[in-house]
This record gives structure tokens, C-alpha cells and sequence, in this order.
């Protein structure tokens, strides 16, 4: 679901762009572009409360009342997926008050002139019909990007959840780039990291003679030929939960010969599964631990025999391959596979042994990245954004945006049992109530083009008007949980799940209905 960020990001930077958490102290300010780090990033919100103490502003911009934009000292609750309308607009201002960083603009980058005629291109009348934001809220963060330095931006997932999720993180990167926040101490744009530099992934990157698209599993499972897939095999991931269009994912599952599931639970995939192969969890096993969301490696280590018959991964994978013939392929203890993917690190004093003693920063990893001001890309300059289709604010009689956030209780689709509803919950503004005949804590029919689902709606004007908000995403007794009512849309850059982009409608049940809870 990241590829669409990442994608635009590499277009532009040509490589990983976080900066550590340390550096984020150094901020003078933050706008925080549809990520809700207070739930998703908590292990770096203290890092920007560090900041903030010190006197740097925090602004959110998202349709969605988060936990962060709560946390804020400014929330611009903007209409879904206007995000790169916003930036132009942004942009727009910053060029006719000449606001931007000229020198860094003419030394290190290059299709300013091209970009520039973009943003030109867009009236500030337009950015305010798309975003529904008043003028001086958008002149306000442009007051911020004009002004504040070193300013830090962060590009959240929310912003790729749409059709033209690349382009509009371009055009938020955009903004970094002509006010001069880019390779310098405090600024830079944050996604996340995964500290992979040095690395040898090679083994994970093996040519294949066929790939399908998750976002489509689906459809692409029902629709392949020549050869059809009749065996899958499934380990980490629980696609019948995860993936969009959830119906259409248990169809296919289900047509399959044969379908090998790998996990620590029975989840929706297993449900299909005709062989069930419990793992070990990561106290059962050792492991080379690479970072997310900071810059550390380290050694994971098992502080518990596994229990039953639970094999970790890997163990698993050598004894097919063994069973296969070619278990030469996948020989190898864990510190000799770890010590092949440690790659060049190894160099660089980073071992297992050194791992065990205790985690270690990538040393490869620059906690600024781009301050000797070289971009890996084609031109080694920032490349800028040229081109953006504007999408379409007409919205369809009786539709609303679903809207379904990560909730701290959840990572993906997994949540403790305690923490689950007994039955779906929606909420809706109350004006979206009134206009479509509905009462407050009424049973309701939630459905998309692809699924229907049962819940019991509730007003709540921290909700923009045209959206619907499906949190918490979970609940008991459904294991497709909210992926079943999301359209398989892809995004313009990285083929990835527009999540965000699927039109709902409500149908309210009355309350004689036989089947009314």
C-alpha cells in the first residue's frame, strides 16, 4: 500500500528520504500530510514533542480528525483526496510572494521551469472549490513553508490511498524542494525507512517469470491462463483480510487446487487452506532484525522453545526445498544467512556477534539525507513534478468517501481479541444524516460496488459531510472485515491499492425489519 509514496519519491529524490528521529529535534516546524503519527509512528512522537518544546509548530493536514491532528497545533481538515490540489495552491502563493530558495532551486534540481508552469496553471479559486479549505488557511501554511526553515514535511500513506497518490506526493515533495528544506538539518520529507542501505537483498530479489498484483489478487488469480494458477502459497500475509475487494480475494482462494498457508493464527486465508503450517513468532526464534521506522539492525533472539509442532519460516523453507531435492539451495544456519545479508555491512564492523550484543545504527544510513546535495536520480538533482491531472470534486448522488484509518489498537489485520467490536460502527456528519433520512444509532447497509456490509451509524461532526469513517476497521465475526466494501484500484505510480478511492451508500434498515438486531 506504500509503493504509490514510494514511487513518487523516487522520481523525485532517487532514494530513501527519512532523516533519524534524533534530527527531528532540530525542526523548527512540521506539517504533517495524511499520517497519523501519534498512532502509527508513536516511537518518533516524542522526538517531535521534543521539538515542539522548543517552539516548533505542528500543522496536520487530513480529511480525518486524527489522533495526531487532535494532538496538533493546527488542523486544516481538507475535502479526501484534494491533497495535491492543496499543494499547488500552497505553491502558487510561495511563487508570487517569491518565497522559495532560488539558489537551491538553480544549483540542485532540475524542471523548475516546467513546474512552475504547472502550478501557474491552477487558480487559487480552483484549490479552494477542490479543497474546501477557506483562503486563509491555505495562505496560512503557505506562511509556514514560506517562512519556517528548517521546516519538516511528512508525506503519510493517506496521500497514496487515491488514483493519483504519486503524483500529489510529488507535488507535496515539491514543496520541501522550492523552500530549500531539503538536505539540511530539521527539514527534509519523512515517509518512513527501513535503514536498508549496505544490505545484500539480492536473495529476496530473484527474477520471476510471473508476478500478479496484490491489489488485484482477485480477479487476477480467476482471470489467469496459460497456464490458470492452481497452487498458492501464502506466509506472512493474510490477503483475505488485507487485500481490496475481499469477496472477490475468497472467490479465488477458494477455486484453488491447493493452498498452503504459513502463520501463527488461523486467519481469513487459512480458512481456505488445505495445509495449515504453524510458524514460530518472533520469541521462538533467531533472527537478523532489520529496522522500520528508525535506523537500527539488530539480532532478534528466541527466548522460548516453539511450541507444538510450529517451525520458523525458514525452517520450513529448507525442508521443502530438502523434500524437493535441492535443499543445497537453502542450506545455512542463521547467522550464515544473516551474515550474507548483512552484504557490505559487514565491513563496516557490523556482524552477528556485534548484533547480539546489542542493536546497532545502520552506519551506511545519513541521519540528513541529500546534505552533500546528490540525488541518486538520472540528472543527480531533485527532479521536480511536471504534470498532474486534476481529479474530479463531482461526487455521485447520495455518495460518500469511506474513510477507514489505522487504529492504535490494530497493526493491519491484527488486534487483540479484547479490543474488538461486537458489531460494526460507522459515523457520519449529522447533516449527512438529516439529508439522507437517516436517525443517529440506526442499522444501516453500507455498500460499494463490491460488498455489503451491516452497522449501526452514528453522527459525529468531527466527520466531514461526504464522508463515511469505518473505524475501528475490525470487528467480531467477520474476518474480511472493511476490505470487502473497497473497490481493487490502482494508483497512478507503483501500482498499489487506492484504498481510499471507493464511493459508499447507505441503505437504512427499518427498525420491524425480521433481521433488525
Amino acid at each position: 500500500s506504500s509503493e504509490a509514496v514510494h514511487a513518487g519519491q523516487a522520481l523525485d529524490f532517487g532514494g530513501d528520504t527519512a532523516h533519524s528521529w534524533e534530527d527531528f529535534t532540530n525542526a523548527a516546524g512540521f506539517v504533517v500530510w495524511g499520517k497519523n503519527i501519534a498512532v502509527t509512528y508513536p516511537h518518533s512522537f516524542p522526538f517531535v514533542q521534543a521539538a515542539r518544546k522548543k517552539g516548533a509548530r505542528l500543522l496536520v493536514v487530513d480529511p480525518v480528525r486524527s489522533m495526531t491532528a487532535r494532538k496538533a497545533d493546527r488542523h486544516f481538515q481538507l475535502r479526501p483526496g484534494s491533497d495535491g490540489m492543496l499543494a499547488l495552491g500552497i505553491a502558487r502563493l510561495l511563487l508570487e510572494r517569491r518565497a522559495i530558495d532560488g539558489e537551491f532551486i538553480e544549483a540542485h534540481t532540475t524542471g523548475f521551469e516546467d513546474y512552475e508552469r504547472l502550478v501557474r496553471s491552477i487558480t487559487l479559486d480552483e484549490v479552494l472549490s477542490a479543497t474546501q479549505l477557506e483562503r486563509a488557511q491555505i495562505e496560512e501554511l503557505a506562511d509556514c513553508y514560506g517562512t519556517v526553515k528548517p521546516l519538516n514535511t511528512m508525506a503519510g500513506l493517506g496521500i497514496g490511498y487515491w488514483r493519483d497518490g504519486g503524483a500529489t506526493t510529488r507535488l507535496i515533495d515539491a514543496l520541501a524542494a522550492i523552500t530549500g528544506n531539503i538536505g539540511v538539518s530539521g527539514g527534509g520529507v519523512f515517509t518512513d525507512t527501513a535503514a536498508a542501505e549496505g544490505l545484500d537483498l539480492s536473495v529476496l530479489s530473484k527474477p520471476f517469470k510471473r508476478k500478479i498484483l496484490l491489489p488485484r489478487l482477485g480477479q487476477e488469480i480467476l482471470a489467469a491462463e496459460n497456464p490458470p494458477i492452481k497452487m498458492a502459497w501464502i506466509a506472512g500475509a493474510n490477503p483475505a483480510a488485507t487485500a481490496p475487494d475481499t469477496g472477490r480475494v475468497d472467490r479465488a482462494l477458494a477455486q484453488l487446487d491447493f493452498l498452503v498457508v504459513v502463520d501463527q493464527f488461523l486467519t481469513a486465508s487459512a480458512n481456505y487452506a488445505e495445509l495449515f503450517l504453524p510458524c514460530t513468532t518472533y520469541l521462538e526464534h533467531d533472527d537478523l532484525v532489520r529496522a522500520y521506522g528508525h535506523h537500527w539492525l539488530g539480532m532478534n533472539r528466541a527466548v522460548v522453545p516453539p511450541m507444538g509442532e510450529a517451525r520458523s519460516d525458514t525452517e520450513i523453507l529448507e525442508g521443502l526445498a530438502e523434500r524437493m531435492g535441492v535443499g543445497d539451495l537453502l542450506e545455512g544456519s542463521t547467522d550464515e544467512w544473516a551474515t550474507q545479508l548483512l552484504g557490505e555491512l559487514t565491513r563496516h564492523s557490523v556482524s552477528t556477534e556485534r548484533l547480539r550484543e546489542g542493536p546497532l545504527p545502520n552506519p551506511l544510513k545519513k541521519p540528513v539525507p541529500f546534505d552533500d546535495r546528490r540525488f541518486p536520480t538520472p540528472s543527480g538533482r531533485y527532479e521536480f513534478v511536471t504534470a498532474y491531472e486534476r481529479r474530479s470534486v463531482t461526487i455521485p448522488k447520495g455518495a460518500l468517501r469511506l474513510m477507514a484509518t489505522k487504529s492504535i489498537f490494530m497493526v493491519n489485520a491484527q488486534i487483540n481479541e479484547r479490543d474488538l467490536k461486537d458489531n460494526p460502527v460507522v459515523r457520519v456528519h449529522p447533516q449527512t444524516l438529516a439529508a439522507q433520512g437517516l436517525s443517529d444509532q440506526q442499522e444501516v447497509w453500507v455498500e460499494s460496488a463490491v460488498g455489503r456490509v451491516r452497522a449501526r451509524i452514528t453522527a459525529d461532526p468531527a466527520v466531514l459531510p461526504e464522508v463515511l469513517q469505518f473505524n475501528p476497521a475490525a470487528w467480531r465475526g467477520d474476518l474480511q472485515r472493511v476490505n470487502q466494501l473497497r473497490e481493487a484500484a490502482l494508483t497512478d505510480l507503483g501500482r498499489a491499492a487506492a484504498m481510499h478511492d471507493t464511493w459508499i451508500y447507505l441503505e437504512g434498515i427499518p427498525s420491524n425489519d425480521p433481521d433488525a438486531v
